[in-house]
């Protein structure tokens, strides 16, 4: 999953806990620099807003230039599972459903890519 370019995330530098990881996206071998939490609102199904922290985020510079977009960022529907939360894909009405909350936040597909959009 991604979260779409033009989100209005912050990066908490004071979280960073790891220096390099390496990993392979769609063909690209990247390394992530540090590791932190990002914070952001997101729309929820029932037309609310819901603030969001997501922790253990890895910070990859060399991504943006591998891909030659302004912004890519990736979101691990397996360790979103692992942390209780439940996802559930459907071709009309994909949601992630956030545990010990009724808070849904609705993904949308594009190009077999599903996306969260960040206000």
């Amino acid at each position: 999953m991604a979260f779409p370019a033009g989100s209005n995330s912050t990066k908490d530098p004071s979280t960073s806990t790891r220096t390099t990881l390496s990993s392979h996206v769609s063909g690209i071998d990247v390394q992530g620099v540090s590791e932190g939490a990002v914070q952001d609102w997101l729309p929820s199904t029932d037309g609310g807003l819901t603030l969001a922290r997501i922790s253990d985020v890895l910070h990859v510079p060399g991504l943006r230039l591998r891909t030659g977009r302004d912004s890519f960022r990736l979101f691990s529907a397996s360790a979103t599972t692992k942390q209780g939360h439940a996802i559930t894909f459907r071709p009309k009405a994909s949601i992630l459903q956030l545990s010990k909350t009724t808070i849904s936040i609705p993904l949308r597909e594009t190009n077999d890519l599903y996306y969260m959009d960040a206000i």
